[in-house]
């Protein structure tokens, strides 16, 4: 905090340029902001340190991105804070006297507002559930191996697979199900896609002349490469 009132009584507003005493150097307004930006980015990396130190301990977010701009505002820790309420006002005495610097404030503050606006938007989405069920489920093995089996002997079977397929090996349907069944599909490319050489693709995207080709379709479909020239 010391630092901060340093920086206070140094910027505060003056009837004559600021002069830092033994130096031969005028603090006018382009240095008094570049020592805030300066001040700042110490603090940036401050927050950086202090996540890599306490992620786990105090379950932050698993991104510095997501730690800055998600926990932070919902006051997770409220005494961090501090500093940038500070800078903040500091930055306001400063740019205000200049309107170029001004302009640069407003625009590096829409800037964290539309981040912190995204970040909010994404945690308090209703798909976010989803987002997490993802997670989960591309962590489980047992999970993995169990859809992986599946998919298999669908593809032994048919010359491809289609969501519909796997809800017919008992999935019910429901966007937690499409979900599932979708980043299946997409794991399974990923393991296999060279040795069995597949391919991964929406049903719109397949030639007009194909069976399984739907002009209004965006079921995904996997399949060997093989048989996207089956007529």
């Amino acid at each position: 905090m010391g630092s901060w009132s340093w920086f206070r009584l140094c910027l505060n507003i003056q009837t004559k340029p600021i002069v830092v005493p033994g130096i031969d150097i005028t603090l006018d307004l382009g240095f008094q902001f570049a020592l805030l930006i300066s001040a700042m980015l110490g603090y940036i990396h401050f927050l950086q340190k202090y996540w890599e130190k306490n992620q786990e301990k105090l379950r932050l977010s698993e991104t510095f991105l997501d730690f800055s701009f998600w926990d932070i505002p919902r006051l997770k820790q409220p005494l961090l804070l501090i500093p940038i309420v500070i800078a903040f006002a500091i930055f306001i005495q400063v740019s205000i006297k200049s309107p170029w610097l001004i302009t640069i404030f407003g625009g590096i503050s829409l800037s964290i507002i539309i981040f912190i606006a995204t970040r909010f938007y994404f945690y308090l989405s209703p798909n976010r559930k989803y987002v997490l069920l993802a997670e989960q489920w591309g962590k489980d093995v047992e999970w993995q191996e169990k859809w992986s089996r599946r998919i298999k002997k669908q593809l032994e079977l048919k010359e491809a697979v289609l969501e519909r397929d796997l809800y017919d090996a008992g999935m019910p349907e429901g966007e937690s199900s499409r979900v599932e069944i979708i980043l299946a599909l997409h794991k399974y490319f990923e393991r296999h896609e060279f040795d069995e050489d597949l391919v991964f693709l929406r049903a719109n995207q397949l030639e007009y002349t194909h069976p399984l080709h739907k002009y209004d379709s965006y079921e995904w479909v996997l399949m060997p490469r093989k048989n996207l020239d089956v007529r």
